[in-house]
């Protein structure tokens, strides 16, 4: 058994995992059917919300993780990036990033 290093980054291999990528279907369809506007120019996919959570992973751990120093923010607990459920955390995460890249044009 390997020893994984403990840095704070996302488990990239979980997140492009089959079974991980097939549980995006819940998002998906939610952000769909509630957030149709935001994401109508480009319906994402279940592999593309994958990447975009593990982009978001990496974002929070470069800005608020434990090697910066004065870090502006706590960061969001893993638990909601991993529930997968219909209007969950991760529905709502998911959202807010793209009404935010909306709202930026």
């Amino acid at each position: 058994m390997a020893v994984r290093k403990k840095d704070g980054g996302p488990n990239v291999k979980y997140y492009e995992a089959a079974d991980t990528v097939t549980q995006f279907d819940n998002v998906r369809l939610w952000l769909g059917k509630n957030y149709k506007k935001y994401i109508q120019a480009e319906p994402p996919t279940n592999k593309s919300l994958s990447s975009l959570v593990v982009q978001l992973l990496q974002f929070q751990e470069e800005v608020f993780g434990k090697h910066v120093s004065n870090a502006p923010l706590t960061k969001l607990p893993i638990k909601c990036f991993l529930d997968f459920k219909a209007g969950g955390s991760l529905c709502h995460i998911l959202a807010a990033a793209y009404k935010f890249k909306s709202d930026q044009g």
